[in-house]
């Protein structure tokens, strides 16, 4: 059984301009015995008829083994990532980007892969070009890996990172972006405090990094 039917996500890919998806939901099945779970080929999962309708197919490093990349990518845009190593994006008649990731001290990876997706998504809504917006998307996984459990974002972090995409759009402006520049602005943001005193938030309470 998977997590989602092809049928919903052909729904989604009619009804939606752009779509993107993580491939976990496709090739994790459980088995209908004892409940397993366990990953599929993404050829043999079913949903295969339906990415060249989909914009972005993003994997771990360790789920892009249950696919054929170079051939997925010539259907839609592939974002592999890995926390320590950051993610690459593959396209089309496109070079290989590798997207640079951000220190983090890695105490719960869980959300990592959710967190990610959901700072492309907004990156691409506001505007961003795709390795900007993938580089949001690390941001927010890195994020993420320093709590356990769902993480808590702080508003003030956040909207230091909203300032300087926001600062982003209006400078490249049609242009092509500078992405160290753009890495290097939102890097201090990860912090509530300083790059000195960064915190870690554990089940909701605040304690320093050790």
């Amino acid at each position: 059984h998977h997590l989602l039917l092809p049928e919903t996500l052909e729904k989604i890919v009619e009804i939606c301009d752009l779509v993107a998806v993580d491939v976990q939901a496709l090739i994790r099945v459980f088995d209908p015995v004892d409940g397993a779970v366990k990953l599929v080929s993404l050829k043999e999962s079913g949903f295969h008829h339906v990415l060249d309708r989909v914009g972005f197919l993003k994997a771990s490093s360790e789920e892009a083994l249950f696919m054929d990349v170079e051939e997925m990518k010539e259907l839609c845009c592939v974002v592999v990532t890995n926390v320590e190593k950051g993610c690459r994006i593959d396209r089309e008649d496109d070079e290989t980007v590798v997207i640079p990731p951000f220190n983090a001290k890695q105490v719960d990876p869980t959300g990592a892969g959710d967190s990610f997706l959901g700072g492309l998504v907004v990156g691409l809504v506001e505007g961003l070009d795709v390795p900007d917006a993938a580089l949001l998307g690390n941001l927010f996984g890195s994020l993420t890996v320093e709590h356990i459990g769902q993480p808590k974002f702080d508003l003030m972090m956040l909207q230091r990172v909203k300032d300087e995409v926001h600062r982003m759009k209006k400078q490249c402006n049609g242009h092509s972006s500078d992405h160290d520049d753009f890495h290097a602005r939102i890097t201090p943001a990860r912090f509530q405090d300083s790059l000195l005193q960064a915190k870690l938030l554990l089940n909701g309470h605040s304690c320093d990094r050790r």
